[in-house]
């Protein structure tokens, strides 16, 4: 059928894009089981983009689910392909050792996945940003951009 395309042969899973650093390993690891506790399957790959909204956002391309993480030293991001590059769903600056606030991260990416509430790090209160009202209200106020040291 002309304008269509082969269905993609790979399997459902979030793409975590990185750019190699220091304490790099360590934040793939815990994000990844952030994302396995929640039952979705992940997929790394290394890209070279200038920060982690930009890795997040191309993640999120090249994800069937259609989200992504992006992981560059001190900051995380977590991205739906739907948003413009310069605008994900969470980010996160932080330092590289952090192991709880990296899971928090591979969590949330999944919860996406699943259209499913995502969890505050500090109170474990659900956060409602699938709806896009709410979305643009909380990121007026700074709410989806948080900093965490």
């Amino acid at each position: 059928m002309p304008g269509s395309e082969p269905p993609s042969s790979d399997p459902p899973a979030v793409v975590v894009a990185y750019r190699q650093h220091r304490g790099c390993a360590q934040a793939l690891r815990e994000i990844c089981a952030g994302i396995e506790e929640e039952g979705i399957q992940f997929r790394t790959v290394a890209l070279d983009a200038t920060d982690a909204a930009a890795l997040a956002h191309e993640a999120a391309r090249r994800s069937p689910l259609l989200v992504g993480v992006g992981v560059q030293e001190g900051e995380l991001c977590v991205h739906i392909a739907a948003l413009p590059a310069d605008a994900p769903v969470e980010r996160r600056t932080m330092s590289s050792h952090e192991r709880a606030c990296q899971r928090h991260v591979g969590h949330n990416a999944a919860r996406l996945a699943k259209a499913m509430p995502l969890k505050g790090y500090r109170d474990g209160e659900e956060t409602d940003v699938l709806r896009p009202a709410k979305l643009a209200a909380d990121k007026s106020r700074g709410v989806m951009k948080t900093t965490h040291s």
